[in-house]
């Protein structure tokens, strides 16, 4: 399998980083209608498409331009639930959604290679990234929005957790247990260990930080604005006071 090292995970939590960095700073600067963030969905993922098609690989790794648009297609996503539907945003949530299948093709289709020698082709990836999306918008932007649940609340605080500790441990234990164990046994039993881990996570982690953490993050970005608002502050006109006294006639 060849993943072996902490490069990987490394790399993930970078990916993650420069997304909230940039968020945390558009946040800072005041940057949070939606008009701005339709124009950080629109111009990220269409800049991740230029630095690929021009080989910049350093400046794409940089800005994560293969990333954006699965990023950028979600906030429009949420843009629609809050705001309501327009041509506008279903048309980028459309255009964002095949940027993201193309870039989705191309590693999933390399890391498929890498880590099993099998050669599946692009679309399967790319389908996939499609259906998510669309499974995503039907939760949300449909009736099943309203249905509730226990059991729900707890899927969705796994989600996350989950979402960061699967891929790279799992493919870390397979590539030291696939010769000793069976393959299906061993599949099932990652499945386990990983929704325990993620359970874990949530309960002895996010519960007791979280909201601590939200709070800090609420008081550190609201003085970042009111810092950034006022470096970018325009000084007011200042006239300056004459030094000479009016004469009896200027004054009538």
């Amino acid at each position: 399998f060849g993943v072996t090292d902490m490069d990987g995970v490394y790399w993930t939590l970078w990916v993650e980083l420069r997304f909230y960095v940039l968020l945390a700073v558009l946040l800072s600067m005041g940057f949070v209608k939606n008009k701005h963030i339709l124009l950080l969905s629109a111009i990220w993922p269409a800049l991740g498409l230029y630095l690929h098609f021009t080989s910049l690989d350093k400046l794409q790794e940089w800005i994560a331009g293969q990333y954006a648009a699965l990023f950028a297609a979600g906030m429009v996503l949420f843009l629609i639930y809050q705001s309501g539907h327009s041509i506008l945003r279903w048309s980028m949530v459309a255009g964002n959604t095949a940027i993201a299948a193309f870039f989705t093709g191309i590693k999933g289709r390399s890391d498929a290679d890498l880590l099993s020698g099998m050669d599946i082709p692009a679309w399967h990836f790319q389908l996939l990234t499609v259906l998510c999306v669309v499974l995503l918008a039907v939760c949300t932007l449909t009736p099943l929005k309203n249905v509730q649940g226990k059991w729900l609340a707890v899927a969705g605080s796994l989600t996350y957790p989950l979402y960061l500790v699967h891929q790279l441990w799992g493919w870390w234990l397979i590539n030291q247990l696939h010769g000793f164990v069976n393959k299906y046994v061993l599949l099932a039993g990652l499945l386990v260990l990983m929704l325990g881990i993620a359970y874990l996570v949530a309960r002895f982690v996010e519960q007791p930080l979280g909201l601590p953490l939200r709070n800090a993050t609420i008081k550190g970005l609201t003085k970042s604005q009111a810092w950034a608002k006022k470096a970018l502050a325009k000084p007011g006109l200042v006239i300056p006071e004459s030094k000479y006294q009016q004469s009896w006639h200027q004054i009538r």
